[in-house]
């Protein structure tokens, strides 16, 4: 009896109790760690995270739908909105349409790099009555103008749309400027994306079409690259004019300078390939789509020999079809009194 009081002998009640409660404390902690191994596909942890993350990203994908279908409605009010003795088809409705479209395609692009479109086509410049443009995006170290024409557009003279977006520029202090036209409006010297020197940049956007926000969305990345490498270039020069300029700041500048640069060439680079592409998908199209239609009138030329072929070998049965007959009575025998005399012997 005393054995099995005492807590040193393995076979005393103490002792099987401490290692039963051991076993069961071990298997309860590693049933714990298997449970909230991350790692471990099977894991209770592993299972409610993807639960987790698959709701989370649908209720993402929830979010996004219902924000573009109120942007689309709030869009739509805005397009229907006929100020007193303007028509809804009139030229000053549709391009305040095309701008809110041009707007929101910015605003997207602006979003992913944290920086910010204003619309500033009812605003004028300081100390003057001049308008600043359409539109402004604001970057970290410098703007773009914008300029949003719908409808016809001149290339040359004091109303050209190179003169607005640089007077624009001019006047918003801003360093690279943008023209967005409709692609029924480009003139023939005119391609969806043409850049007049290095600041300013024309394109076409349809918003309707495939692939018709390539162009802008290119002219926005090249442009941003540029304005941020200038200003690099900007600030990097005023440290060199400074009368004590410090070594290690300017060695800063200039690398900051050095990528902001070799990325804005690399983006330029990228961004003529995605063009040259896109301008090669679309006569792909182009000639695919002729080529369908080739196609189809060479079907219904086919079908039409076809039938006439049919047509024409029915009405040779249907001609044929008497003379059968005809030869079927002929083949009949003839009655006594009309049967032939027989020869004489």
């Amino acid at each position: 009896r005393s054995e099995l009081s005492d807590p040193r002998v393995a076979s005393s009640i103490p002792a099987a109790t401490a290692s039963a409660v051991t076993e069961a404390v071990s298997a309860a902690v590693a049933d714990v760690k298997r449970a909230v191994d991350a790692s471990d596909e099977a894991s209770a942890l592993s299972k409610f995270l993807r639960a987790s993350r698959a709701d989370s990203a649908q209720l993402r994908i929830d979010l996004e739908r219902r924000q573009e279908r109120f942007a689309a409605e709030l869009k739509a009010e805005l397009r229907d909105l006929v100020l007193p003795g303007t028509e809804l088809s009139s030229p000053e409705t549709k391009g305040r349409a095309f701008e809110l479209e041009v707007s929101d395609a910015l605003a997207r692009l602006a979003a992913a790099e944290g920086d910010a479109v204003r619309d500033v086509s009812l605003e004028a410049a300081r100390g003057s009555l001049a308008k600043v443009g359409d539109l402004t995006v604001d970057f970290e170290a410098a703007s773009l103008a914008v300029e949003v024409k719908a409808g016809a557009f001149a290339l040359g003279g004091q109303r050209s749309i190179e003169k607005q977006i640089r007077d624009a520029m001019a006047l918003s202090g801003c360093a690279v400027g943008l023209g967005v036209v409709r692609a029924a409006h480009l003139p023939k010297k005119l391609g969806w994306y043409t850049p007049l020197r290095d600041d300013v940049v024309i394109v076409a956007f349809e918003p309707d079409l495939d692939y018709g926000h390539v162009a802008l969305d290119c002219a926005f990345k090249v442009l941003r690259a540029k304005a941020l490498a200038d200003a690099a270039d900007a600030r990097l020069d005023r440290r060199d004019d400074a009368p004590h300029p410090d070594d290690d700041s300017r060695l800063a500048l200039a690398r900051l300078a050095n990528e902001a640069n070799h990325r804005a060439s690399a983006i330029a680079a990228r961004a003529t390939d995605v063009l040259a592409n896109l301008d090669r998908l679309r006569r792909m199209k182009k000639n695919s789509t002729d080529l369908i239609n080739m196609l189809t009138i060479l079907r219904q030329d086919l079908d039409n020999l076809d039938r006439d072929i049919r047509d024409n070998l029915r009405a040779m049965d249907l001609d044929l079809h008497p003379l059968l007959h005809l030869r079927a009575a002929h083949a009949k025998p003839r009655p006594a009194h009309l049967a032939d005399p027989a020869p004489p012997s």
